[in-house]
């Protein structure tokens, strides 16, 4: 028998609202709006974001340090990027097709409302622990929490393809405030559309910091941290990166070659991408791009 705060916490997620809506029948009736309305509008941050890593590199120093502020895309390129239509329900749909209108701003105060509310509704950890003991609603409560962190995912990839890496850095704050634990997808998604934006600062300081929580990075985020300083032409510390995949037992893909290639060539080092197809060569791959150094 699930217990009222987790079925509170359920109808949140599905984008529901339980107070209003007909008992065991649990329909999507709409956006996650009626908790914006409900719940009133949580004031915005101020001040810079947090630090990240070793480092304490920020978002406001780390696109300073990188060189470019990003641009972001026309409305029209993100919704092509992110399928073409909203997630539907869920409790950041709102959130969701702000985002997709453009408006970053509305997206992150959506999502405030909302982490406000699960907030409210999920129970305390020490409930959620005793609940899955007796085969309860621990259970339902973290399925519920995967389904939210999914939706923050999701957002985060279509704030990031816009180019709106100071909303996704909110967005990513908002979640770990409501004690919602990111994911090595909510990572990847970071450091991924920081690297687009040739942010290698902020994309080292998301990938620290997963380290720091224990989510340890796999081969697909080590090729958009190796991305992210190959388009910014920083050669050697792509390098290092892939060095450290082979230390940490992984191994270099295609794709991890093809972009230390790419990075040679936007750097016109004809030096290392000799070495690299000799490497590429040796691990039996071909490489699937065409650089020209001339």
């Amino acid at each position: 028998m699930l217990g009222p705060r987790v079925v509170r916490l359920l109808c949140l997620v599905a984008g529901v609202d339980a107070l209003h809506t007909p008992p065991i029948v649990l329909r999507r009736s709409g956006t996650a709006a009626m908790v914006a309305s409900s719940q009133g509008r949580m004031p915005p941050r101020t001040g810079a974001s947090p630090a990240y890593g070793s480092e304490g590199v920020n978002l406001e120093d780390a696109i300073s340090r990188g060189g470019k502020r990003p641009v972001r895309a026309s409305t029209g390129q993100a919704r092509r990027q992110s399928g073409g239509k909203s997630r539907g329900g869920g409790m950041l749909e709102a959130a969701h097709d702000a985002a997709m209108a453009g408006d970053a701003a509305e997206a992150v105060s959506r999502v405030r409302v909302a982490m406000r509310a699960w907030s409210a509704a999920a129970p305390a950890p020490s409930e959620d622990v005793a609940a899955a003991r007796r085969g309860g609603g621990g259970g339902a409560a973290m399925l519920a929490e995967v389904s939210l962190v999914r939706e923050v995912n999701q957002l985060l990839r279509v704030l990031g393809d816009s180019g709106d890496l100071r909303a996704a850095d909110d967005v990513f704050r908002c979640l770990i405030e409501a004690r919602l634990t990111p994911t090595q997808v909510t990572y990847g998604t970071l450091i991924a559309r920081a690297g687009t934006w040739r942010q290698p600062a902020l994309a080292t300081a998301y990938y620290r910091d997963m380290q720091r929580r224990g989510i340890e990075p796999d081969t697909l985020t080590h090729n958009s941290l190796i991305n992210a300083f190959a388009k910014a032409q920083d050669l050697e510390k792509a390098l290092e990166v892939a060095a450290s995949m082979r230390r940490k037992g992984l191994t270099p893909t295609i794709v991890t070659y093809n972009t230390l290639l790419d990075g040679c060539a936007r750097a016109r080092n004809t030096t290392l991408a000799s070495a690299t197809l000799a490497e590429l060569r040796k691990a039996n791959l071909a490489p699937s791009v065409t650089i020209s150094l001339g």
